[in-house]
């Protein structure tokens, strides 16, 4: 276990967009909700007291990354004045203390508040060793280099062969989409998205962001909203929020990321309720479609998001 620095407790900021709430665990459903589902996934156990200040610290920060990785990821959390036996148990000996399980056991941890970049490295190696150990995993992992270095028909047969072996590979389905998103086919791309229209894979959920804001991007050139024209209208009225709006698909359409994320944030920040949230949804949109991507764009969203929670609950 990593050194401590503290202690720990909860109250996430309820209704934010950017966080997963962490699940109440006793020992009545500590088995169902910890052993048992990390035979599923992995589970993220966080002991903290309603008395520790550095808990309410972590706690929020758990929850945020916790929204990055929940398709992978459960987070729970543990009073340890309720149940001091487990925590005696686990040999807790200061809060925050975290642990991670996978397969009935827990193979690692940490005490204290630890930076966000150090929690998730924590989380990637054992994310990144689970992922190589079964031969699919390893195909996995071809096929997506392959991707990565624009080798498309590679990646496309492993990842068509990896989809006949198991129909429901959803891993597979999101990285075939991609290698159509990559050859530029959007419409077969979405079509398999449409697929699993449910699905809460965080690669699906990325692609079927990327695929919406391509198609607003689209409608958005179509209709003649250039950088130049829109800079120009908001020139003449700092408060159309419409043109400032466009200005953000424009930006968006550009490759220009972060100029995208400042523009809708200004929106938010002078009229939050503007077309009902219309800025704040095409926020998440952009966010979803930039999660997990390259660490350029990972830190865009860390920080954008950080931003926007400053906003909404400021």
């Amino acid at each position: 276990m990593n050194d401590t620095i503290g202690l720990q407790n909860n109250t996430p900021n309820e209704g934010d967009p950017n966080t997963v709430s962490s699940v109440d665990v006793g020992l009545e459903n500590f088995m169902a909700e910890v052993i048992e589902a990390s035979h599923e996934c992995f589970v993220l156990l966080d002991f903290w007291a309603p008395w520790c200040e550095p808990c309410k610290q972590l706690t929020p920060l758990l929850e945020m990354i916790a929204a990055d990785h929940k398709d992978v990821l459960k987070l729970v959390k543990m009073d340890i004045e309720a149940h001091p036996e487990v925590a005696q148990q686990m040999q807790v000996q200061s809060i925050p203390a975290v642990f991670l399980f996978r397969n009935g056991q827990p193979v690692d941890g940490f005490m204290g508040v630890q930076p966000e970049s150090t929690i998730r490295e924590f989380l990637a190696k054992h994310m990144d060793e689970a992922t190589t150990e079964t031969p699919t995993g390893q195909s996995l992992m071809q096929a997506q280099a392959a991707l990565a270095a624009n080798d498309i028909s590679t990646a496309m047969g492993i990842f068509s062969h990896l989809m006949q072996a198991d129909a429901n590979d959803e891993a597979a389905l999101a990285g075939l989409a991609a290698c159509y998103m990559q050859s530029d086919n959007v419409e077969q791309a979405k079509a398999l998205i449409d697929m699993v229209s449910d699905s809460t894979h965080s690669d699906i959920v990325r692609l079927r962001a990327d695929i919406a804001l391509y198609e607003k991007v689209q409608k958005n050139a179509q209709s003649g909203n250039d950088i130049a024209a829109l800079k120009a209208a908001l020139a003449q009225d700092d408060n159309n929020h419409q043109a400032r709006f466009d200005l953000a698909l424009a930006h968006y359409g550009a490759g220009e990321g972060a100029m995208a994320i400042d523009t809708l944030l200004a929106i938010i920040e002078r009229q939050r309720d503007w077309q009902e949230g219309a800025a704040r949804q095409q926020l998440l949109e952009i966010f979803d479609a930039y999660s997990d991507q390259t660490p350029e764009h990972e830190d865009l969203v860390h920080k954008g998001r950080r931003r926007l929670s400053s906003l909404l609950f400021s």
